[in-house]
């Protein structure tokens, strides 16, 4: 297979995007040429067989501009290479400005979307395209019979616990990773962690770390408020806000953890839950999109009910009172969904067996 990617940013030190490169590579030990065609590009690491080419976002080109060079990347890509397929990542707007050119070609194309929030954009796309793809039920609300659920994609191998037993620190952490924004309801988990005891059981101060950052200046607006309330709640000695760290280093971030806690309102797969599984990390998360994923003997442990401080408090501290050889059991048990249901190299063999059926 020689396979066309559409891409929104393509550079594996990227907090939130830099998983898409280990997709790409993925896809490409399945194919003989892979062409990725990106809104942005940073740092390139990827396979011998790939060829990444930027329409130019991160030198600071105009929208009409790299209207063009798309348009002008794709005719030459076109009239050089056979290209048997395109997978649309996440760029619904690629697909509809692609489409013409593509099927003048005849090259299918597959729009993979994972959100529950759907634009007009998506809804275009979703007609032109000849196949869509998701993680979960919730990651696609379109009823469409043009739709597959094929999981999530992560390496477990990158994602996994410490390989020797670590030194038992004096803190016990309860981490968060993504960006700073409203949608991810931050604040409940500062309201859930002003109720809770401030040392552990065996002496451990009980702490709570948001890594990330905030990206717009609504983003920045909500930090600001964030920090106002740890201030007013009298847990300054008990929170901290981290930087965003490059997707290359986030997996030691999760395992210098003990819990993972993600109160988003998304209601589509945050894929930093799912690494935090990986790690081996115990986790607890509002997020309905859940309810797909966990095994039901796990369900009741691991989900809570959106906005809701008191359920939120009451579980962190079942799960941070668990004896540690039980909470280890549950992140063992957690990181074997992933690895059955999400694992990068599951989800790219379903990826190329829906790029070769269209």
């Amino acid at each position: 297979m020689r396979l066309l990617i559409f891409n929104l940013k393509t550079d594996a030190d990227d907090d939130v995007l830099g998983f898409t490169t280990d997709w790409i590579n993925g896809l490409a030990v399945h194919c003989e040429r892979v062409f990725v065609i990106t809104m942005t590009c940073g740092k390139i690491a990827v396979a011998g067989n790939v060829e990444v080419l930027s329409v130019g976002k991160e030198r600071g080109y105009s929208e009409l501009r790299r209207a063009f060079e798309f348009y002008r990347l794709l005719s030459n890509l076109l009239r050089r290479e056979r290209i048997d397929t395109c997978f649309a990542h996440m760029m619904p707007l690629f697909a509809v400005m692609g489409w013409p050119l593509l099927r003048i070609y005849r090259v299918p194309i597959v729009l993979w979307y994972a959100h529950s929030h759907v634009s007009w954009m998506v809804r275009l796309a979703t007609g032109l395209v000849d196949r869509v793809v998701t993680s979960t039920r919730s990651g696609f609300p379109l009823p469409i019979s043009k739709l597959s659920i094929i999981g999530q994609g992560i390496d477990v191998a990158r994602f996994r616990p410490a390989e020797t037993e670590t030194v038992l620190s004096d803190r016990f952490v309860l981490l968060t990773v993504g960006r700073i924004s409203p949608v991810k309801r931050l604040e409940l988990l500062i309201d859930a962690i002003s109720s809770l005891p401030k040392r552990h059981s065996d002496g451990r101060q009980i702490v709570v770390r948001f890594v990330g950052n905030p990206l717009t200046s609504r983003d920045v607006a909500y930090l600001a408020m964030l920090r106002r309330r740890v201030e007013s709640a009298g847990v300054a000695d008990r929170v901290e806000f981290s930087s965003a760290c490059s997707f290359t280093q986030i997996d030691h971030t999760y395992r210098e953890a003990d819990l993972f806690v993600n109160s988003s309102d998304t209601d589509s797969v945050d894929k930093t839950v799912l690494e935090a599984m990986s790690t081996g990390l115990p986790v607890v998360t509002s997020n309905a999109a859940f309810a797909d994923i966990f095994d039901r003997e796990y369900a009741a442990l691991c989900q809570v009910p959106k906005d809701d401080v008191l359920a939120l408090a009451d579980r962190l501290q079942r799960l941070i009172e668990m004896p540690e050889d039980e909470r280890h059991a549950l992140g063992d048990a957690l990181r074997a969904t992933v690895r059955r249901d999400h694992s990068l190299e599951a989800l790219c063999s379903r990826i190329i067996k829906v790029l070769g059926d269209c």
